[in-house]
């Protein structure tokens, strides 16, 4: 039986589910380069995917995302990010279907800071798919999501010399917040409450 065994301690955390993306939880999408994905939430089951995905990046998108360049993803690393608590924080992935396969292009995540009511947003874009309209997509669905929840602010720290990234928050009313760093720039947006204004549409709708 399995309790004879040693379980790590961190794979007694479960997945929640996403309420707010319906009963199915995934969603069909076609993208400016003309390929189809998938819009789902992280499940358990990502765990390898998610590792791949991370071995898949150089340097710069290493640095982009994570302000430094680490070297592995652990498995107990790569767990947690899977299961995070849905009902609070998010993570959401594009994914696309080659047979059996699935493959991560694009990981979106919000961690909510309750005493503050806001949540602070980042992203990682496989390099080969950049430009192609991941972020925004996950952006959008995930100001949706947060609206729905009642948050009242987004934030985003991107590094300077990613303008691609600071176009995409910018497009999204982000505005520019007064900072100290050299290296970063603070965004943020107030989210109206959907009982102040209709709820938020994205481009793929």
């Amino acid at each position: 039986m399995r309790e004879q065994y040693w379980v790590p301690q961190y794979t007694k955390q479960e997945p929640t589910r996403v309420p707010e993306l319906g009963s199915v939880e995934i969603k069909k999408i076609r993208l400016s380069d003309g390929q189809t994905y998938f819009m789902r939430p992280l499940h358990s089951s990502d765990e390898r995917r998610l590792q791949e995905f991370f071995y898949s990046h150089n340097a710069e998108t290493l640095m982009l995302r994570y302000r430094h360049q680490p070297k592995q993803m652990s498995r107990e690393k790569a767990h947690s990010l899977v299961n995070v608590d849905q009902r609070r924080d998010l993570a959401l992935c594009l994914t696309e279907r080659q047979g059996p396969k699935q493959e991560i292009h694009a990981v979106g995540r919000y961690f909510y800071l309750d005493k503050e009511n806001l949540a602070e947003v980042a992203f990682v874009v496989r390099e080969t798919k950049r430009g192609s309209g991941m972020a925004t997509v996950l952006l959008c669905q995930m100001m949706k999501i947060a609206q729905k929840r009642g948050v009242a602010k987004m934030l985003a720290y991107v590094r300077r010399d990613n303008q691609a990234m600071l176009h995409i928050f910018e497009n999204y009313d982000f505005v520019r917040q007064p900072s100290d760093s050299l290296e970063e720039v603070v965004l943020c947006r107030t989210l109206e409450s959907t009982g102040q204004k209709s709820e938020l549409m994205c481009e793929e709708e």
